[in-house]
């Protein structure tokens, strides 16, 4: 299945949907690269607060049971 996306990408460039599609290489930019931490770090920060609660709820359950 063709991709709007890739038609679009085609008309302003083939050489680039070529090297995406076909070499399979990826083009990064430094902000994407920013970006991703940012996610990264978010998704980490949500993770540790989430184990926190339910350790928390462990220990309250045990201390009352």
């Amino acid at each position: 299945m063709i991709e709007v996306s890739n038609i679009v990408q085609y008309l302003y460039c083939p050489r680039k949907l070529y090297f995406i599609k076909v070499m399979g290489l990826r083009i990064t930019r430094p902000k994407m690269n920013a970006g991703k931490e940012v996610h990264e770090n978010v998704a980490r920060s949500i993770a540790r607060k989430i184990e926190g609660e339910i350790l928390e709820n462990v220990w309250k359950a045990r201390d009352t049971g």
